[in-house]
């Protein structure tokens, strides 16, 4: 028999010899015996039991696990002065940066920001009240990600099935080697072998438009970001489902979150758009965004496997910017240190400098995430300049989302926050 306990990832704390320790281990306790019913308790080192029987470690297992379980709960349920002043800090700390962006003539709709799953500020633009649906653009790909996860989960599919095998009436007469090879991880990751943007949202099938572009590259080996790919991801999983991505998850994801009202822009066969066309309210997005750095969680409850988050907000792929070719970005002077874009990508999430991780959408929707303090901010405006718009998020957020337990920003991100402040003194 063996039994593992860990602690819950947001304390990030393990036990050694009755101690807490910062720190994750993967197996910080656990018990063995064998057929000579020996035990073995461990704290990080494995130490034997010469007494028989099982009545040792069941009784020692059981106040450990009430340990941990009291220790999770007051590593993540701070005193209410404490959380009070931090969320006025982080309040503040909106304020500041919604009044530096509209200083940069950029309109902001709706900004809210949430931690160990509260909310703990919020602002609305003028005549937008938080009820509004706002258009999240390219950061709707987030979203259908989160479903293309459920359906794996479900057994519906397979990341590895090959995309033209679920369309096959739509293939064109003589397909490609590349086309044949894509899968719904090239999808997923925005390396499907295309160069360019396929402009196949138009005309009476997009899905078959979609598969009569020409695909130069092997699957893959190259990055390039094309919303349609989103839209093929959302005909993939309406295929397995039988349903619509608002119908699927409605009682999966929406509901469990709270989120009561949604709209979705469709094609002509009523498959929504997947890459796009995703209207939802700042709060409700924010939510959203406090799943993943919840690894999957809400409210104590399971939504996502928390395999499938993990693998989401994960490095899958180089990556560059949609105005950069891939062969040109050693040409192009780009700094690895210094730009968002080329940090890596993950299942429809971009890789930030110093650890965090963004979803985005084109006209200005950011849902900016820090796993490490539990904690996501969400802002909808209208800035086409989203280098501005992050280095302006970054620069007021980063120093005051530091959790209540007092952790300052590590070295590597107070580098970052040098690198953003030069790059605001330069161009905006």
């Amino acid at each position: 028999m063996n039994v593992f306990v860990k602690p819950d990832d947001q304390s990030q704390t393990c036990l050694r010899f009755g101690m807490a320790r910062k720190g994750r281990m993967k197996s910080n306790v656990f018990v063995k015996s064998n057929d000579q019913s020996q035990n073995y308790l461990r704290f990080g080192m494995a130490r034997k039991s010469r007494k028989k029987g099982n009545c040792f470690s069941h009784v020692t297992m059981l106040c450990i696990l009430a340990f941990v379980t009291t220790l999770s709960a007051l590593a993540s349920s701070p005193p209410n002065d404490v959380w009070q002043s931090h969320a006025r800090n982080v309040d503040e700390a909106l304020k500041r940066f919604v009044s530096a962006i509209d200083e940069y003539g950029m309109q902001v709709n709706g900004v809210s920001v949430i931690q160990h799953g509260k909310s703990i500020a919020n602002w609305w633009g003028k005549d937008v009240e938080a009820s509004v649906l706002l258009d999240q653009h390219e950061l709707s790909a987030t979203v259908t990600a989160m479903a293309v996860g459920l359906a794996e989960n479900e057994g519906l599919l397979s990341l590895d099935d090959k995309v033209a095998g679920f369309f096959p009436d739509l293939l064109p007469a003589q397909p490609s080697a590349n086309l044949l090879a894509m899968t719904v991880r090239h999808l997923l990751t925005m390396t499907t072998g295309h160069d360019k943007d396929t402009p196949c949202s138009q005309g009476d099938d997009w899905a078959e438009n979609y598969l009569a572009q020409p695909v130069p590259h092997t699957p893959g080996s190259y990055f390039y970001y094309d919303p349609m790919a989103g839209y093929m991801l959302s005909a993939i999983v309406q295929k397995v489902t039988g349903q619509s991505l608002p119908e699927y998850l409605h009682t999966r994801l929406f509901e469990p979150l709270g989120i009561k009202n949604i709209e979705w822009e469709c094609s002509p066969q009523g498959i929504s758009a997947g890459g796009w066309g995703l209207h939802a309210t700042t709060q409700d997005m924010a939510r959203i965004g406090s799943l993943l750095v919840q690894n999957g969680k809400w409210e104590g409850q399971r939504i996502l496997p928390r395999k499938w988050v993990r693998q989401m907000i994960s490095y899958q792929t180089a990556s560059c910017p949609r105005d950069v070719r891939y062969e040109e970005l050693s040409q192009s002077g780009l700094n690895l240190y210094e730009n968002d874009w080329i940090q890596g990508f993950g299942y429809q999430m971009w890789h930030c400098r110093s650890g965090l991780v963004r979803a985005e959408g084109s006209n200005g929707q950011l849902l900016l995430l820090f796993p490490e303090f539990d904690a996501v901010v969400m802002i909808n405006s209208e800035a086409e300049q989203m280098a501005s718009e992050l280095a302006l998020a970054y620069l007021h957020f980063a120093p005051s989302i530091p959790d209540w337990r007092g952790r300052k920003e590590n070295r590597g991100r107070t580098q970052t926050r040098h690198h953003y402040l030069h790059y605001v003194n330069s161009h905006l």
